[in-house]
């Protein structure tokens, strides 16, 4: 299972987070604010984001 489906692709098009660097600069309120969901789900996806990004390199 992915963490980003379809649905949450779509939504963050629309808020124009296009990659996944802008992905991983938002905080969990923000990507709230951009989907209704678990805020640990919210961060799983964006620490995973950043994981990918290399931040933790």
């Amino acid at each position: 299972m992915g963490l980003v489906d379809g649905e949450l692709a779509q939504l963050l098009i629309e808020a124009e987070i296009a990659t996944i660097d802008n992905l991983a600069e938002l905080s969990i309120d923000e990507l709230l604010d951009i989907k209704d969901m678990d805020k640990e789900a919210a961060s799983v996806i964006i620490m995973t984001a950043r994981e990918n990004e290399g931040w933790f390199k």
